[in-house]
């Protein structure tokens, strides 16, 4: 099975639309940052991190996601 990386498997998860993703990685290159916007990352966040601040992302990450899901629900019906 061939390996993939995590913007690789970001973009999965998102077109399947199975969960919110958050990245977290040690690499803030504007590419990468760009990278994992465009398959779909809600966050990006580089270690380390503030612990205090995880949270509040993980929690933004997940309304958006529940957000979208609503709408794409009444575009659906």
């Amino acid at each position: 099975m061939p390996r993939m990386d995590g913007i690789a498997a970001a973009g999965i998860i998102c077109d399947e639309n199975i969960a919110p993703v958050v990245m977290l990685t040690a690499f803030s290159q504007t590419d990468l940052v760009k990278k994992a916007t465009g398959a779909g990352a809600m966050a990006y966040v580089t270690k380390p991190y503030e612990e205090s601040k995880l949270l509040p992302t993980l929690e933004v990450a997940m309304g958006r996601f529940a957000e979208i899901n609503d709408l794409l629900d009444n575009v659906e019906r």
